[in-house]
Parts: structure tokens; C-alpha cells; sequence
């Protein structure tokens, strides 16, 4: 996978104990094309019932979702 991906997955458990916080600036184009962007962050993210295994994996994309900053 990705540098980024291989980033963040380091920075995983520094995030969900607090130790770390991580603001991601995303900009990408959804299933229909259209660019989207925005922050997230990381940590929020991580308490999250979402499972990131399949994003540190590949086999699904990062993007910001409504409720992201």
C-alpha cells in the first residue's frame, strides 16, 4: 500500500490513546467523478465504530464524510 497508508497506520494507536492528534487534508473524486475534499480528524475518525483495517489495506478509500471538519 501507500506511504500515506503505511503513515497513518504507524500513527494509529498514538491517536486512539491520545497521544498524537493527526488532521488529514484529503482531495480525491468520488464513485461519480465529482472532487471531494476535506479534513478529518484522525483520531475522531478512529473512535469511530469504522473499521480502517480495509483502508490501511487498500481495499477501501479514505474520503471525508459529512460529519468531518
Amino acid at each position: 500500500h501507500s506511504a500515506f497508508l503505511s503513515a497513518l497506520a504507524k500513527r494509529e494507536e498514538a491517536n486512539r490513546t491520545g497521544k498524537m492528534m493527526t488532521i488529514i487534508f484529503i482531495r480525491d473524486k468520488n464513485a461519480r467523478g465529482q472532487e471531494v475534499s476535506g479534513y478529518i480528524d484522525f483520531a475522531h475518525r478512529l473512535k469511530s465504530k469504522e473499521r480502517f483495517e480495509s483502508y490501511f489495506n487498500g481495499t477501501k478509500r479514505l474520503l471525508p464524510l459529512p460529519g468531518d471538519l
